[in-house]
């Protein structure tokens, strides 16, 4: 289900290299890219071209975007590693339009040094892709997901010094951003890459970034400020929330509003396996995450509106209550999501 925005026969950058064995491009400012399996650079002339060797399959993927490795070859300029950003087949390319414009607004390659670098855009026909710098680490969502299996229920003083780390550093970036009129929307612990050997922290993902004053749909709820959540206007606290619901699953291994209920949790965990039985990158599962994703954040916004209304007095166990009528429902829904998920495009 490709967006107006994408190629009407869109293919991933592994599938179009599998077929035409290379890609040609250009940046801005006119200079010619050409992008390759770099099992196929060693007969490559490089000539006016800058060259993109890449390894395929992908190095990962994103709700909005996948992921390659690379190096970025030019001549008389040497060889510097890269990652390669494309938009998603079931997405518009909205979002990556988006971190193009707010890099922009960043300074491509001199945003703040915990902030992943922008170093180039090119096109290939009229389908953009964005070059950022190569970091050695894992993103904090996979780091707690290992320090989870080797340790539950003892936090070690390691483990709390590296979040001290992170917390200082990714507030720092607030700073900037916030000087720069820019609000991320977005900070999630699988938005923030680090390295506990050089001990430095990324924050990466301008998907849904915005600028003060402007309003752009979508998040990660569980993660997600109130106003936020609530459809409410916001500024730049919101960010200041996001690395506080970040820091808070550090430091817990636990998501946020993970007790909200066992139903919840249930129907969240069978929506996911259900996604993950249809092919990979397909409508149909795309239609599945979106469900999961309306399901999370309508169940938060009734808490944080009860919470609002009532001064912090309401109950886990009417919200169990509300959620378990949905759970009942949600079987229905799969179910017409199967037969074409039209219910979904009214969303």
């Amino acid at each position: 289900m490709a967006g107006n925005d994408q190629p009407s026969q869109w293919k991933s950058l592994s599938q179009r290299l599998r077929d035409k064995g290379q890609l040609e491009g250009t940046d801005e400012e006119g200079k010619k890219y050409r992008i390759l399996n770099e099992e196929n650079t060693a007969n490559n002339q490089a000539g006016q071209h800058i060259t993109l060797a890449l390894k395929v399959p992908r190095f990962g993927e994103g709700g909005f975007a996948l992921v390659y490795r690379g190096t970025k070859i030019e001549g008389g300029k040497g060889e510097t590693r890269i990652c390669l950003k494309q938009a998603r087949e079931d997405r518009t390319g909205r979002a990556l339009k988006n971190e193009i414009k707010h890099f922009g607004k960043l300074g491509a390659g001199k945003a703040h040094e915990n902030i992943i670098q922008m170093l180039f855009t090119c096109k290939v026909g009229e389908e953009e892709f964005i070059g950022l710098e190569f970091f050695e680490g894992k993103d904090l969502h996979q780091l707690v997901s290992t320090e989870h299996e080797r340790n539950s229920s003892v936090r070690s003083l390691a483990h709390q010094h590296h979040i001290s780390v992170i917390l200082c550093q990714q507030a720092q970036v607030i700073k900037f951003l916030q000087d720069k009129k820019i609000i991320h929307r977005d900070f999630t612990p699988a938005n923030i890459l680090y390295n506990p050997s050089s001990q430095i922290s990324k924050l990466i993902d301008f998907g849904l970034a915005c600028s003060v004053g402007d309003k752009i749909d979508g998040c990660t709820p569980e993660y997600a400020a109130p106003e936020i959540l609530l459809e409410e206007p916001c500024d730049q606290t919101v960010d200041v929330y996001g690395l506080g619901a970040t820091l808070a699953h550090l430091v817990t291994l636990q998501t946020p509003w993970h007790s909200l209920s066992a139903v919840y949790l249930t129907m969240y965990g069978r929506g996911l396996m259900y996604a993950d039985s249809l092919k990979k990158g397909s409508s149909e599962a795309a239609a599945v995450e979106r469900l999961v994703n309306i399901l999370i954040t309508e169940a938060i916004r009734k808490e944080l509106k009860r919470f609002k209304k009532d001064d912090g007095t309401s109950s886990y166990m009417v919200v169990q209550k509300e959620l378990g009528q949905a759970a009942e429902d949600f079987d229905d829904k799969l179910l017409k999501i199967h037969k074409g998920y039209d219910v979904l495009r009214q969303r």
